[in-house]
């Protein structure tokens, strides 16, 4: 393939730009194997010699690699890293790479989009960055959290390689990104995880003495409606039971959700409430309930109301999410 080649493939797979390789002479034969599905691309790549480059991007990427066979010695900075197959590193936007891979070398690759990453951890947090987004760059996957976050990654590698798994499907593509995305944001430490980890501490005040929770910056009677919402869905909340647990005017309330949530009260409860239906549909077995228990269960008094609804956010109807079950796969 030769340095030209062994530039394209990189460049074309990961977006790495190679400044540099040595190590490999123009007999070299990498094999590249990739899947991308949304935000994602998983790859693996083997050059079957001791490849020595430098790589940067200019595209906005998380990428993390982990050695499936053999180690590498990757230059961050001015620190040197050791990688083995229990031990990852992510890189981030335009860290520039020196890296040395070991002939055996067979290196597992998971690149995300940093823009989708930084999109999820904003919706777990309810609130905007208050600075880029940065993570901690060596991962330990051979134990605790980290082998809990790998199996994940290992399980939609080997779903991707399998002829008509469910990821195939583009909504269940998504839904594995997005448990991807947010189990390394809970498992890897970056410089918003105190904000995952904070409870219902007041943080600073606004211009009129209101107090504003420390996580995502709305005022703290916000959150706890946000979260009474979240927590029981199936409640028969209305804009002024929720005004009255908040101790505000149904109005005030009304402009805060507008403000801060950028849907009204109700239309917030009834996404929450279609995705309660939509996971219980999805985990529950066919003949054990149906469709218009779990619509009730969770407030939906309408049937054909509810169905309109639930096609508008999915794609498709309740009873063809039910038809996907364990069981049926």
């Amino acid at each position: 393939m030769g340095t030209q080649g062994i530039a394209e493939t990189l460049h074309g797979v990961l977006g790495w730009h190679l400044l540099e390789l040595k190590g490999c002479d123009s007999a070299a034969r990498p094999r590249v194997h990739w899947h991308r599905i949304h935000n994602l691309l998983l790859s693996y790549i083997q050059f079957g010699c001791p490849a020595e480059m430098t790589v940067d991007t200019d595209q906005r990427v998380l990428i993390i690699q982990r050695p499936m066979a053999g180690h590498a010695r990757i230059r961050l900075g001015v620190e040197d890293l050791d990688l083995t197959p229990g031990r990852a590193v992510i890189t981030c936007d335009t860290d520039r790479l020196m890296m040395r891979w070991s002939p055996d070398c067979r290196m597992s690759v998971l690149r995300m989009e940093l823009d989708a990453v930084e999109s999820r951890l904003m919706d777990v947090i309810r609130g905007p960055l208050r600075e880029p987004f940065r993570i901690q760059p060596v991962m330990d996957v051979a134990s605790g959290r980290g082998l809990s976050w790998l199996r994940w990654w290992t399980l939609l590698t080997e779903e991707l390689d399998r002829p008509g798994a469910l990821v195939e499907e583009q909504h269940e593509a998504v839904a594995f990104e997005r448990q991807l995305m947010s189990t390394l944001l809970r498992v890897q430490p970056h410089n918003h995880t105190s904000y995952l980890i904070k409870g219902d501490e007041p943080g600073n005040v606004d211009r009129n003495g209101v107090a504003l929770d420390a996580v995502s910056g709305y005022p703290l009677y916000l959150r706890k409606v946000l979260q009474i919402v979240d927590n029981n869905p199936e409640w028969e909340h209305t804009t002024s039971s929720l005004a009255q647990f908040a101790a505000i005017s149904p109005r005030a309330l009304q402009a805060q959700f507008k403000q801060h949530v950028g849907l009204s009260p109700k239309a917030y409860l009834t996404n929450v409430r279609l995705d309660r239906v939509y996971d219980a549909l999805l985990a529950a077995s066919r003949g054990e309930v149906t469709v218009g228990q779990v619509a009730v269960h969770y407030g939906f008094k309408h049937y054909g109301r509810f169905v309109t609804l639930y096609r508008q956010r999915y794609g498709e109807r309740p009873y063809d999410t039910l038809l996907r079950t364990p069981r049926s796969r």
